[in-house]
This record gives C-alpha cells, structure tokens and sequence, in this order.
C-alpha cells in the first residue's frame, strides 16, 4: 500500500532519531579522562660553602609535563594530571620578581627539580621532598652575610650620628646566628646610603642579573645601583625599588637589575646601594641587611 506523504515523512523522522540517538548521548556525556594526581610539597634550597646561606622565598612550583608548562601553583599543592603512563615531570622553583606578589616568575638562576614517573589514574604521586641548588654556570659577583667583622660595604652617606654596623644573634641576626648589617638613622632629619666598596662590570645585553638579599626595616628604604658610564665615567645613581617596613618579620627579595643594566653605557660598572631618607624626628628608623648576593650568568 502506498503511503501518505505525512506517513513517509514520520517514518523517516523515527528513523532518523532512533540513527541519532546513541550519537547524541555520547555528545550529552562524553568519555572522561580520569585524572592521576602530583603532590608536590614546598621546596627547598641546598648552597654550596661558596655560595652563601641557603635563603629562599620559594612559593610557587611551575610544572611542566613532558616539556609542556602544566601551570603554576602555590605550595604545598595537590594537582591534577590528565597525562598517564611514564611520564617527565619538572618542577621550577617560583619566586616573586621584585617582591612583587603580583609578578610571578621562576628563578633562572635555580635548577629545576626532574623526576621520571609512572602516573596512574586516581593515583596520587608524591614527589616530596624537593630540594634544589643553584645552577652550575652562575658566578656570584657579591657574597656578603655579614659573619666576619669586615664587609664589602661602606657608608656613603650619613649625619654625625647616623651608624653602619654589623649585629649578632638573637634577635637580631636573620636566622639568629651569625651576623647582619643594621643601618641606623640617629639624626633628626639626614639622609644615609651604604654602598658596596668595590664596582662590579655586569653584562649589558639583557642577560639575567639578580641581586638578592634579606631584609626587616621598621622604615622605608631604597635599593638600586650607582653607575659608572663606560665612555663618559660619569656617575650616576639609579634607585630601582622602595621596601617598606616589615616591623619584625624578614623578608626575601629577588630584586631584578636586567633592564636597568641594559639601558646604560657598555662597559659600565655598578655598585649596589641601600638608601634611607628620615624627614621626621621622635624615632630611629633601623633597616637590618643580610644575605646580599649579586648573581649572573658566566
């Protein structure tokens, strides 16, 4: 019997919806990926006598899976991980660039943790503990913890009383052993700079250079660079960045000197300063200095 249009036109609908509906289910609720899962605890640093002391602000791990950037995470963390089987897994130690908790970077200067593993769905892999070094090729243009009574800084600037001197133990000293800088403002209204004694030539073509240090000021202060102009020797100060203060509490400071290196003369040579101006009276501002490190690439 011939069908009615309206007939063929619904057997064809029926059809065509029973065709379409495994395909359709699939669509609403596809194949998931089980996960496996990395636990990566904090992460520590490891020096070398040459090296000065192991002082870090690590907070973030940067992962990369099989050489591909997985993301970045502050520490401890638990994260999961779609890739499954035997796997390369990297972990850089983050730090924030310029004491900047906006500004996340990984240190170049440190070595990436590397661990080959077997992930497994569900699974959480540890990969605990981490502990890190500096790379083989940096040169440390400064080391300076101020344990010895002599130090590779020098007053530049001061008032009669203002003072520069080196500080032990608790509760003083970073750590509370050994020895730290303690700069502090005596006169009502001065202006005080510590700079390095010796000028230090660092490369002007972009490559990383860091200065390092830690740091618990009850005021604010200045950090940054005097040059030496390679063709001119004309001298120029160059402040970078202003801490605040931090009352009791020491801070780490990754401060970077890149940008500000490459926009100067070739061949020029820089001293580190550290610089207060007290435009008040009724108390004495004390900025305490430890670990300073000058680091580059060879």
């Amino acid at each position: 019997m011939t069908q009615t249009p309206f007939k063929l036109w619904l057997t064809r609908l029926v059809i065509g919806i029973i065709v379409i509906l495994p395909i359709g289910c699939n669509l609403i609720n596809p194949d998931e990926s089980i996960p496996s899962y990395l636990y990566i605890p904090k992460i520590t640093l490891a020096t070398t006598g040459d090296q000065g002391a192991a002082s870090n602000q690590i907070l973030d791990g940067w992962v990369f899976i099989n050489d591909a950037l997985l993301g970045v995470y502050e520490l401890p963390a638990t994260i999961p991980v779609l890739t499954t089987g035997y796997t390369k897994v990297e972990i850089r130690a983050g730090v924030r660039k310029n004491g900047q908790s906006n500004v996340r970077v990984y240190y170049p200067f440190y070595q990436g943790y590397i661990k080959y593993t077997t992930l497994l769905p569900k699974v959480v892999d540890s990969l605990g503990p981490i502990t890190i070094s500096y790379k083989p090729n940096v040169k440390f243009e400064l080391i300076e913890s101020f344990d010895e009574p002599s130090t590779k800084f020098e007053l530049y600037k001061r008032g009669v009383l203002d003072t520069f001197y080196r500080v032990t133990g608790k509760p003083y000293a970073w750590g509370g052993s050994g020895g730290s800088a303690l700069i502090e403002i005596k006169n009502d209204t001065t202006i005080v700079e510590v700079t390095t004694l010796n000028e230090y030539l660092l490369p002007s073509s972009g490559n990383e250079v860091y200065l390092e240090m830690d740091y618990r000021t009850n005021y604010q202060f200045t950090t940054g660079f005097y040059v030496t102009e390679g063709v001119s020797r004309d001298v120029q100060q160059v402040p970078i960045i202003s801490l605040y203060p931090t009352d009791t509490t020491w801070r780490k400071l990754y401060l970077s000197l890149k940008e500000d290196i490459a926009s100067q003369e070739s061949n020029s040579k820089f001293k580190i300063f550290f610089g207060s101006a007290k435009t008040s009276t009724g108390y004495i501002p004390q900025i305490y200095i430890d670990n300073v490190k000058l680091v580059r690439f060879e």
